[in-house]
């Protein structure tokens, strides 16, 4: 419960290992070929996850998730990012050339191209110079 509200907090990823004695044992008592099939692993959750969901789910690849964080700039989050991408503001920070900056955020605007991840990066450094200041250590 303490790493999840931590991790939450802080926005992180982690995994809390399974750590019921019970399922300890039985794994460490388990030959590898049982917890390893046929060079894949999690062999015994894949069986017991399929018996609940199609095939599909449980041997698909790995995915990971990307927010639509696109449309939520040219969307919800547009003003807010405007604000910071302002040619004052970024100016202000001392360590970013608003030119380039302006020219991606209106480029993405207008949809010419995805600037999404360039662009939060940015967003997310102002942000921080806000709230810390530039001589945060």
């Amino acid at each position: 419960m303490k790493v999840d509200r931590a991790s939450m907090h802080w926005g992180l990823e982690t995994r809390v290992p399974l750590l019921d004695p019970r399922i300890v044992e039985w794994a460490w008592a388990q030959s590898q070929e049982v917890l390893v099939a046929g060079g894949q692993g999690k062999v015994v959750l894949r069986r017991l996850l399929g018996r609940y969901v199609p095939e599909a789910l449980t041997n698909g690849p790995k995915r990971g998730f990307d927010p639509p964080l696109a449309a939520w700039l040219r969307g919800p989050l547009r003003a807010w990012a405007q604000e910071r991408l302002d040619t004052e503001c970024l100016a202000r920070t001392g360590w970013l050339d608003p030119a380039p900056i302006q020219a991606v955020w209106k480029q993405h605007l207008r949809h010419d191209a995805n600037h999404d991840y360039r662009l939060w990066t940015v967003l997310s450094f102002v942000t921080w110079l806000e709230r810390w200041g530039p001589d945060a250590r």
